[in-house]
This record gives structure tokens, sequence and C-alpha cells, in this order.
């Protein structure tokens, strides 16, 4: 019972403490790049969350040491997912993805210390691929392709550290090589 007792204790204590805080974003005020709650002297850690007037949850974004670090969401007044990702010390990385209003996938793309680096896809309204590629170190690097709306191939082309090598090919919406 005793064990229990304080095993318990512990667990409210690291609750109570850790980075499990959430607090308004507008209690959040910028000094020097970093994120500091209204009056306080040390940088922020925690979670910030913010909502529409409809109650409906607009963002909820997590800071360490008052730079964004982990999870971080926003959503449309009707609750759609409008975009979700991580960041590590400030910056985006790792996979990002952001949605139309009407739930569909508008674009996911792979970053790293805040710039694009892997595939990437965009999307049309109706969730037909628009484009898609490669980046590496934030440069398009690799087989570049876009679509029409009907899913014909629109164009390709080849890219090396962000320059376009060889010549690029344009597609009619029937397929005919222009």
């Amino acid at each position: 019972m005793r064990s229990t007792l304080l095993t318990l204790i512990a667990a409210l204590a690291l609750t109570a403490c850790g980075p499990g805080k959430e607090v308004p974003a507008d209690s959040l005020v910028e000094r020097g790049g970093l994120a500091y709650e209204v009056n306080e002297n040390d940088p922020f850690s925690g979670s910030a969350v913010s909502y529409y007037s409809n109650g409906q949850l607009a963002e909820k974004t997590t800071y360490k040491n008052g730079q964004r670090d982990g999870p971080f969401e926003s959503y449309y007044d009707n609750g759609q997912l409008e975009e979700k990702g991580t960041h590590k010390d400030g910056q985006r990385d790792g996979p990002f993805e952001s949605y139309y209003d009407n739930g569909q996938l508008a674009e996911k793309t792979t970053y790293k210390d805040g710039r694009g680096h892997g595939a990437y896809e965009t999307y049309f309204y109706d969730g037909q691929l628009w484009r898609r590629g490669n980046y590496k170190d934030g440069q398009l690097d690799g087989a570049i392709e876009s679509y029409y709306d009907n899913g014909q191939l629109r164009g390709r082309a080849n890219y090396k550290d962000g320059e376009l090598v060889g010549p690029a090919e344009s597609y009619s919406r029937d397929g005919e090589l222009e």
C-alpha cells in the first residue's frame, strides 16, 4: 500500500512539473526569437493552444526552451485538420502534411533542419496527384513530375542540387509529347 501511494505521488509530481504544461497561445510573447509566458523569465516549455470563436481547436504547438520542438497541428474552423508535423530546435523536421478544408491531402513534404529533404508530393483539391519529386538540403534533386487533373503526365524534368539537368519534357492533356 505504501509503495503504491509513493508511486502515485511521484507520478503526480512529474506530471505537474513536466513538459505537459498547456497554456493559451495568446499568453506567450516572443523575446529574442524565443517564446516566453507573459511576466516570466524562463523560455516556455509545454504546449500552446488557440481556439476559434466557435470553440473549435485552431492550433496546438509544442515548445521546448522557448523554441517550437515536438508535434504541431492546426485545424480549420470546421474541425478539419489543416496541417501537422514536427519541429526540432525551432525548425520543421520530419514529415509535414497539409490538407484542404474538405479533408483531402494537399501536400506532404519531409524536412530536415527546416529545409525540404526527401520526397514531396502535392495534390489537387480532389486528391489527384499534381506534382511529385525530391528535395536534398532544400533544393530540388532528382526526377520531378507534374500531372494534369485527369492524371495524365504534364511534365518531367531532372534536377541536381537545384539545377535543371538535361531537357525538360512537356505533354499535352492527351499525353502527346510537345
